[in-house]
Protein backbone atom coordinates (compact mmCIF):
# COMPACT_ATOMS: atom_id res chain seq x y z
CA UNK A 1 0.00 0.00 0.00
CA UNK A 2 3.00 2.38 0.03
CA UNK A 3 5.21 2.42 -2.57
CA UNK A 4 8.46 0.84 -1.94
CA UNK A 5 10.68 3.63 -2.66
CA UNK A 6 9.17 6.11 -0.24
CA UNK A 7 11.74 6.98 1.81
CA UNK A 8 10.31 6.00 5.65
CA UNK A 9 10.88 9.74 6.70
CA UNK A 10 7.67 10.54 4.18
CA UNK A 11 5.45 7.88 5.98
CA UNK A 12 4.19 10.43 8.56
CA UNK A 13 0.93 9.94 10.65
CA UNK A 14 -1.19 11.19 8.08
CA UNK A 15 -0.13 8.13 5.76
CA UNK A 16 -0.05 5.52 8.57
CA UNK A 17 -3.48 7.17 10.05
CA UNK A 18 -4.77 6.81 6.25
CA UNK A 19 -3.65 2.58 6.12
CA UNK A 20 -5.66 2.25 9.25
CA UNK A 21 -8.50 4.25 8.28
CA UNK A 22 -8.74 1.93 5.25
CA UNK A 23 -8.48 -0.94 6.65
CA UNK A 24 -11.09 -0.28 9.18
CA UNK A 25 -13.90 0.72 6.15
CA UNK A 26 -12.71 -2.88 4.77
CA UNK A 27 -13.93 -4.53 7.80
CA UNK A 28 -10.41 -6.06 9.32
CA UNK A 29 -11.16 -6.89 12.84
CA UNK A 30 -9.81 -4.46 15.51
CA UNK A 31 -7.20 -7.49 16.56
CA UNK A 32 -5.82 -7.40 12.82
CA UNK A 33 -5.37 -3.67 12.39
CA UNK A 34 -4.10 -3.34 15.74
CA UNK A 35 -1.68 -5.47 15.37
CA UNK A 36 -0.58 -4.32 12.20
CA UNK A 37 -0.40 -0.32 13.17
CA UNK A 38 1.77 -1.82 16.46
CA UNK A 39 4.30 -3.69 13.92
CA UNK A 40 4.65 -0.42 11.97
CA UNK A 41 5.78 1.44 15.21
CA UNK A 42 8.26 -0.95 15.95
CA UNK A 43 9.60 -1.00 12.47
CA UNK A 44 10.02 3.35 12.77
CA UNK A 45 10.49 2.90 16.70
CA UNK A 46 14.37 0.85 15.23
CA UNK A 47 14.80 3.99 13.10
CA UNK A 48 14.79 6.29 15.69
CA UNK A 49 16.96 4.41 17.96
CA UNK A 50 19.53 3.94 15.24
CA UNK A 51 18.87 7.74 14.30
CA UNK A 52 17.55 7.24 10.65
CA UNK A 53 14.14 9.06 11.78
CA UNK A 54 13.77 12.06 14.52
CA UNK A 55 9.97 10.36 15.21
CA UNK A 56 7.69 7.62 15.42
CA UNK A 57 4.99 8.80 13.65
CA UNK A 58 3.12 5.55 14.21
CA UNK A 59 2.50 6.76 17.80
CA UNK A 60 0.34 9.46 16.86
CA UNK A 61 -2.03 7.55 14.98
CA UNK A 62 -5.54 6.44 16.65
CA UNK A 63 -8.37 4.38 15.15
CA UNK A 64 -11.46 5.61 14.57
CA UNK A 65 -14.39 4.93 17.33
CA UNK A 66 -16.55 3.24 15.82
CA UNK A 67 -20.36 2.76 16.67
CA UNK A 68 -21.25 -0.45 17.31
CA UNK A 69 -24.94 -1.27 16.46
CA UNK A 70 -27.49 -2.86 18.78
CA UNK A 71 -26.92 -6.38 17.71
CA UNK A 72 -22.95 -6.28 18.04
CA UNK A 73 -23.41 -4.46 22.06
CA UNK A 74 -26.26 -7.72 22.95
CA UNK A 75 -23.95 -10.05 21.20
CA UNK A 76 -21.02 -9.10 23.84
CA UNK A 77 -23.29 -8.77 26.38
CA UNK A 78 -24.60 -12.16 25.87
CA UNK A 79 -21.19 -13.57 25.84
CA UNK A 80 -21.54 -16.07 28.77
CA UNK A 81 -24.12 -19.07 29.16
CA UNK A 82 -27.06 -19.02 31.70
CA UNK A 83 -26.53 -22.22 34.33
CA UNK A 84 -29.21 -24.18 32.90
CA UNK A 85 -27.52 -23.77 28.96
CA UNK A 86 -24.01 -24.88 30.61
CA UNK A 87 -25.68 -28.30 31.67
CA UNK A 88 -27.74 -28.79 29.18
CA UNK A 89 -24.24 -28.44 26.72
CA UNK A 90 -22.23 -30.56 29.25
CA UNK A 91 -25.47 -33.09 28.94
CA UNK A 92 -25.36 -33.27 24.97
CA UNK A 93 -21.04 -33.84 25.13
CA UNK A 94 -21.64 -36.64 27.53
CA UNK A 95 -24.17 -38.20 24.77
CA UNK A 96 -20.92 -39.43 23.16
CA UNK A 97 -18.38 -41.63 24.59
CA UNK A 98 -15.59 -40.26 22.75
CA UNK A 99 -16.09 -37.12 23.98
CA UNK A 100 -16.47 -37.59 27.48
CA UNK A 101 -12.28 -35.98 28.02
CA UNK A 102 -14.20 -32.98 26.28
CA UNK A 103 -17.20 -32.81 28.32
CA UNK A 104 -15.16 -33.35 31.65
CA UNK A 105 -13.47 -30.37 30.53
CA UNK A 106 -16.03 -27.81 30.19
CA UNK A 107 -17.19 -29.03 33.13
CA UNK A 108 -14.22 -28.09 34.92
CA UNK A 109 -13.73 -24.48 33.36
CA UNK A 110 -17.54 -23.78 33.90
CA UNK A 111 -17.31 -24.62 37.18
CA UNK A 112 -13.59 -22.62 37.98
CA UNK A 113 -13.13 -20.46 35.79
CA UNK A 114 -9.87 -21.54 34.85
CA UNK A 115 -8.48 -20.42 31.03
CA UNK A 116 -8.16 -23.68 28.28
CA UNK A 117 -4.58 -23.60 28.72
CA UNK A 118 -4.72 -24.08 32.26
CA UNK A 119 -7.31 -26.83 32.47
CA UNK A 120 -5.04 -28.60 29.29
CA UNK A 121 -1.65 -27.95 31.58
CA UNK A 122 -3.41 -29.01 34.51
CA UNK A 123 -1.23 -32.45 35.97
CA UNK A 124 -2.07 -35.33 38.98
CA UNK A 125 0.30 -33.26 40.98
CA UNK A 126 -1.79 -30.20 41.03
CA UNK A 127 -5.09 -32.27 42.03
CA UNK A 128 -6.24 -32.26 46.23
CA UNK A 129 -9.32 -34.24 45.92
CA UNK A 130 -9.15 -34.70 50.10
CA UNK A 131 -9.36 -31.25 50.17
CA UNK A 132 -11.07 -30.05 47.25
CA UNK A 133 -8.17 -27.88 45.88
CA UNK A 134 -6.49 -27.71 42.34
CA UNK A 135 -3.52 -25.72 42.07
CA UNK A 136 -3.02 -23.20 39.00
CA UNK A 137 1.06 -22.71 37.94
CA UNK A 138 0.72 -22.98 34.37
CA UNK A 139 -0.21 -22.66 30.96
CA UNK A 140 -0.43 -25.17 27.93
CA UNK A 141 1.39 -23.47 24.98
CA UNK A 142 -0.08 -24.85 21.62
CA UNK A 143 2.70 -23.90 19.37
CA UNK A 144 5.53 -26.06 21.58
CA UNK A 145 2.63 -28.63 22.77
CA UNK A 146 4.02 -28.09 26.44
CA UNK A 147 3.19 -26.51 29.78
CA UNK A 148 4.71 -22.89 30.43
CA UNK A 149 4.72 -20.40 33.02
CA UNK A 150 1.17 -19.01 33.23
CA UNK A 151 -0.22 -15.77 31.94
CA UNK A 152 0.35 -13.49 34.44
CA UNK A 153 1.74 -13.76 38.26
CA UNK A 154 -1.90 -13.54 39.65
CA UNK A 155 -2.14 -16.41 37.65
CA UNK A 156 -0.41 -18.66 39.94
CA UNK A 157 -3.03 -19.68 42.57
CA UNK A 158 -5.26 -22.36 44.37
CA UNK A 159 -9.12 -22.90 43.60
CA UNK A 160 -11.66 -24.36 46.11
CA UNK A 161 -13.83 -27.02 43.57
CA UNK A 162 -17.22 -28.28 44.27
CA UNK A 163 -18.28 -31.73 44.74
CA UNK A 164 -18.97 -32.28 40.59
CA UNK A 165 -15.55 -31.26 39.70
CA UNK A 166 -13.95 -34.00 42.45
CA UNK A 167 -16.43 -36.32 40.40
CA UNK A 168 -14.94 -34.94 37.14
CA UNK A 169 -11.31 -35.45 37.98
CA UNK A 170 -11.93 -38.68 39.48
CA UNK A 171 -13.63 -39.93 35.86
CA UNK A 172 -10.82 -38.84 34.48
CA UNK A 173 -8.25 -40.30 36.65
CA UNK A 174 -10.36 -43.39 36.62
CA UNK A 175 -9.65 -43.39 32.67
CA UNK A 176 -6.19 -42.97 33.02
CA UNK A 177 -5.44 -46.14 34.80
CA UNK A 178 -7.82 -47.93 31.95
CA UNK A 179 -5.78 -46.71 29.25
CA UNK A 180 -2.50 -47.51 30.94
CA UNK A 181 -4.02 -51.09 31.39
CA UNK A 182 -4.55 -51.37 27.51
CA UNK A 183 -2.02 -49.48 26.31
CA UNK A 184 1.30 -49.60 28.74
CA UNK A 185 2.28 -47.74 32.00
CA UNK A 186 4.08 -45.36 29.65
CA UNK A 187 1.12 -43.41 28.25
CA UNK A 188 1.03 -40.14 29.21
CA UNK A 189 3.26 -40.87 32.30
CA UNK A 190 5.51 -37.99 30.70
CA UNK A 191 3.00 -35.33 31.56
CA UNK A 192 0.81 -36.98 33.35
CA UNK A 193 -2.24 -34.26 32.62
CA UNK A 194 -5.53 -34.45 33.52
CA UNK A 195 -7.42 -33.77 30.70
CA UNK A 196 -6.32 -36.08 27.75
CA UNK A 197 -6.35 -37.59 24.24
CA UNK A 198 -6.72 -41.31 23.10
CA UNK A 199 -2.87 -40.59 22.02
CA UNK A 200 -2.01 -39.46 25.52
CA UNK A 201 -1.77 -35.79 24.47
CA UNK A 202 -3.11 -32.35 25.24
CA UNK A 203 -6.53 -31.48 24.40
CA UNK A 204 -6.00 -29.11 21.09
CA UNK A 205 -8.23 -26.07 21.31
CA UNK A 206 -9.82 -25.79 17.90
CA UNK A 207 -11.03 -29.25 18.01
CA UNK A 208 -12.52 -28.45 21.67
CA UNK A 209 -14.36 -25.33 20.02
CA UNK A 210 -15.39 -27.73 17.11
CA UNK A 211 -17.33 -30.09 19.86
CA UNK A 212 -18.56 -27.21 22.11
CA UNK A 213 -20.43 -25.59 19.09
CA UNK A 214 -21.60 -28.72 17.64
CA UNK A 215 -22.90 -29.68 21.09
CA UNK A 216 -24.36 -26.15 21.56
CA UNK A 217 -26.29 -26.73 18.13
CA UNK A 218 -28.08 -29.91 19.14
CA UNK A 219 -29.15 -27.94 22.07
CA UNK A 220 -30.10 -25.13 20.53
CA UNK A 221 -27.96 -22.46 22.19
CA UNK A 222 -28.07 -19.73 19.62
CA UNK A 223 -24.17 -18.24 21.00
CA UNK A 224 -20.89 -18.01 19.63
CA UNK A 225 -18.99 -20.49 21.69
CA UNK A 226 -15.32 -20.65 22.46
CA UNK A 227 -13.61 -21.94 25.02
CA UNK A 228 -13.30 -18.73 26.98
CA UNK A 229 -17.17 -18.43 27.50
CA UNK A 230 -17.34 -21.13 30.15
CA UNK A 231 -14.74 -18.35 32.04
CA UNK A 232 -16.81 -15.44 31.29
CA UNK A 233 -20.09 -17.74 32.51
CA UNK A 234 -18.43 -19.06 35.67
CA UNK A 235 -17.29 -15.47 36.75
CA UNK A 236 -21.57 -14.47 35.95
CA UNK A 237 -22.69 -17.01 38.23
CA UNK A 238 -20.41 -15.73 40.92
CA UNK A 239 -21.97 -12.67 40.41
CA UNK A 240 -25.41 -14.42 41.02
CA UNK A 241 -24.00 -16.29 43.81
CA UNK A 242 -23.25 -12.62 45.44
CA UNK A 243 -19.57 -13.90 45.65
CA UNK A 244 -17.51 -10.39 46.32
CA UNK A 245 -15.57 -8.81 43.68
CA UNK A 246 -12.32 -9.30 45.17
CA UNK A 247 -12.81 -12.74 45.60
CA UNK A 248 -13.76 -13.52 41.94
CA UNK A 249 -10.45 -11.78 40.94
CA UNK A 250 -8.79 -13.94 43.06
CA UNK A 251 -10.72 -17.15 41.79
CA UNK A 252 -10.00 -16.37 38.28
CA UNK A 253 -6.69 -15.09 38.31
CA UNK A 254 -7.39 -11.30 37.32
CA UNK A 255 -5.22 -8.48 38.00
CA UNK A 256 -7.23 -6.05 36.59
CA UNK A 257 -10.70 -5.27 38.52
CA UNK A 258 -11.97 -3.76 35.23
CA UNK A 259 -12.11 -6.99 33.11
CA UNK A 260 -14.35 -8.84 36.07
CA UNK A 261 -16.08 -5.96 37.00
CA UNK A 262 -17.60 -5.76 33.34
CA UNK A 263 -18.95 -9.39 33.31
CA UNK A 264 -20.31 -8.26 36.71
CA UNK A 265 -21.85 -5.64 35.56
CA UNK A 266 -23.73 -8.21 33.39
CA UNK A 267 -25.93 -9.94 35.61
CA UNK A 268 -27.43 -13.41 34.40
CA UNK A 269 -31.14 -13.82 33.46
CA UNK A 270 -32.10 -15.67 36.96
CA UNK A 271 -30.95 -12.57 38.79
CA UNK A 272 -32.70 -9.88 36.78
CA UNK A 273 -36.25 -12.01 36.98
CA UNK A 274 -35.46 -12.30 40.64
CA UNK A 275 -35.02 -8.04 40.50
CA UNK A 276 -38.23 -7.81 38.93
CA UNK A 277 -40.28 -10.35 41.43
CA UNK A 278 -38.39 -8.27 44.44
CA UNK A 279 -39.59 -4.92 42.78
CA UNK A 280 -43.50 -6.49 42.13
CA UNK A 281 -43.73 -7.72 45.64
CA UNK A 282 -42.78 -3.61 46.82
CA UNK A 283 -46.24 -2.73 44.97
Amino acid sequence: MIDKDTPARNVNRRVIQKLVNDMMDEGYSFTYYNGFKKRFHSVLDYGVRMGYLETNEAKYVKPRKKTKTFEEVQEKRNNNLELDEIKKLIQALRASWRVEHIANMVELMAFTGVRYGEAAALTINEIDLENGLITINGTYYRALKKKTTPKTDFSYRTITIPDNIKEVIQDQLESLKVNRSLKGNNFNKENCIIFFTVNGSAVDLDTLNIVVRRGAEKVEIDKHLTSHIFRHSHIALLAELGVPLSAAMERVGHTDYKTTLSIYSHVTQSVKVDIVKKLNGLI
